[in-house]
């Protein structure tokens, strides 16, 4: 009988441990959580650009895997390739610059717009 408690015990508290370590780690699990069309939000970095980022481009330009030196996942690093024109140049795939996305794929016409509106503004947070 004590055996049955401690087990009951045991496995009541390893639910909760569980549980408390997923809830922490909701926007890890699901960066595009709350996400709405980043056409439908104004033009800043937490209410369109790091969607359109995280929809498009840190898969493989992230901190853990900067694909060309180049990571996309904080605000600060999507500045510095706004600023040094390298943000624009290959999303419109421009002379110089290697075409982005890869594969064809292209950002929507809202998603460049929304981008240049952004840098336009100097780059809100």
């Amino acid at each position: 009988m004590k055996r049955a408690i401690i087990l009951i015990v045991s496995a009541v508290v390893l639910m909760i441990l569980i549980d408390s370590c997923y809830r922490d780690k909701v926007d890890a699990l699901y960066p595009l959580a709350g996400y709405a069309s980043p056409c439908d939000s104004a033009s800043t970095y937490n209410l369109s650009i790091k969607y359109i980022m995280t929809y498009n481009c840190t898969s493989c330009h992230n901190a853990n895997n900067p694909f060309a030196g180049v990571a996309l996942d904080t605000y600060s690093s999507v500045v510095q390739q706004a600023k040094n024109g390298n943000l624009m140049g290959t999303i419109l795939s421009q002379p110089g610059h290697s075409s982005m996305p890869p594969g064809g794929a292209q950002l929507s016409s809202c998603q460049i717009d929304k981008l240049n509106q952004w840098i336009n503004a100097q780059e809100p947070q």
